[in-house]
Order: C-alpha cells, then structure tokens, then sequence
C-alpha cells in the first residue's frame, strides 16, 4: 500500500511532492507555496476569508504568479482543489502547462537536474 503525506485533513495527491518555501500572487493576492508536484502545489496565505480579494472555492480557476531560481518571472494557470479556510491553506492542480512550465516545474522538483 501507498504511504501518503498530508495536507490539510484529506490527501488526494498521488504525485511525489517537495517541500518549498517561494513566495508568490493567486490572482494578484500574496500566497506561500509550501509545496509543489508535477501536478500541483500546496499554498498558504492569511485567513482566506481575511485576505482582500482572495475568496478561493473549490474547482475555481486562477493565475499563480512567481519567481523560479533563475529569477525569471513565471505564470501558470491553476485550479483550486481544495481550501481549507481554517488553516488558511489551498491545494490547487496545474493546468493547460506548456513545456516550458514544465520544465520549471521540473527544476523546482528536482534542483540537482537543473545544475546538469
């Protein structure tokens, strides 16, 4: 059987996650990314219900904006998995990636590779 981490109350991602710590905007609001896979990302930011102009729910779409470690400004489009306004968490999946999303996707997952 599958040994899986959590996030939240409820784990639903079957991709290999890595801790992160980048600090980034969902739709121009301040989120932390905590976490990233190939298919998604675990983010926090203050109570949702306190930050301005961030009401997250579930199957929304968005645009998740940071800086990868080439210091190169990113944009990639999510869609809100799972809010836990409590915690003021969010799980949100990858969507309509490009190659070279993925590929900074990748560097983030896997640092060594990018050195190579």
């Amino acid at each position: 059987m599958k040994k899986r981490t959590s996030f939240g109350s409820k784990e639903h991602r079957q991709d290999q996650r890595r801790p992160v710590a980048i600090a980034g905007s969902l739709d121009g609001v301040r989120v932390d990314l905590i976490d990233i896979s190939m298919s998604g990302l675990g983010a926090r930011t203050v109570a949702l219900g306190e930050a301005p102009g961030l009401e997250l729910q579930e199957g929304q779409e968005a645009q998740l904006t940071f800086t990868d470690p080439e210091n190169q400004r990113v944009t990639l489009a999510v869609t809100i998995r799972r809010v836990d306004h409590e915690a003021g968490a969010f799980g949100a999946t990858f969507t309509g990636l490009s190659d070279q999303d993925f590929d900074t996707i990748e560097k983030l997952m896997f640092p060594r590779r990018a050195d190579v």
